[in-house]
């Protein structure tokens, strides 16, 4: 704080911290990098956008001198990668080929939410109403056999939805 009582503002922001330590890291330990790769590298074949979007973010490690410049989107990228890693190996299709749609493919604006073409929205719909119907459907008997375990639910007043207390 400044003696006027106002904060100070920080030169980096949380987004800027998190790339940098990133980029300490694979400075300090190498290999780090490569047994991310490796985790990348086995959601391959299976979407060009996704292995297009792999080769590129791995020539971004071509050229260290600029490295800190570019590691907030760097380091995005990574993030997004292994994201859509996890989803194309253990996720829904639909569900993963609209997340490399959306964030890898390079075909969306600029705007969160937005979308190219080809994305199976009917099978994202019926996917959400699936587990809609499921959370209906079990919803109730969890409420009934907290009630009965703990008596009366009382509300928890957490980020302003009231919680049935366990």
């Amino acid at each position: 704080m400044q003696a006027s009582g106002t904060v100070r503002r920080s030169r980096y922001s949380s987004g800027n911290v998190a790339a940098l330590d990133t980029l300490r890291a694979v400075g300090r330990e190498p290999q780090t990098l490569e047994v991310l790769f490796d985790e990348l590298d086995s959601a391959t074949g299976a979407d060009r956008a996704y292995d297009d979007a792999l080769v590129a973010v791995k020539g971004s490690f071509a050229d260290m001198s600029t490295l800190e410049y570019r590691a907030r989107d760097i380091v995005g990228r990574l993030a997004a990668l292994l994201s859509a890693s996890l989803l194309i190996r253990h996720g829904h299709p639909a569900v993963a080929d609209a997340y490399v749609n959306s964030r890898l493919d390079g075909s969306w604006g600029s705007v969160y939410g937005t979308l190219g073409g080809g994305v199976d929205t009917a099978a994202l719909i019926a996917r959400a109403n699936e587990t809609l119907a499921f959370g209906i459907q079990t919803w109730p008997h969890a409420l009934v056999r907290a009630i009965h375990r703990h008596g009366e639910p009382r509300p928890l007043q957490r980020s302003g939805i009231a919680e049935v207390a366990s």
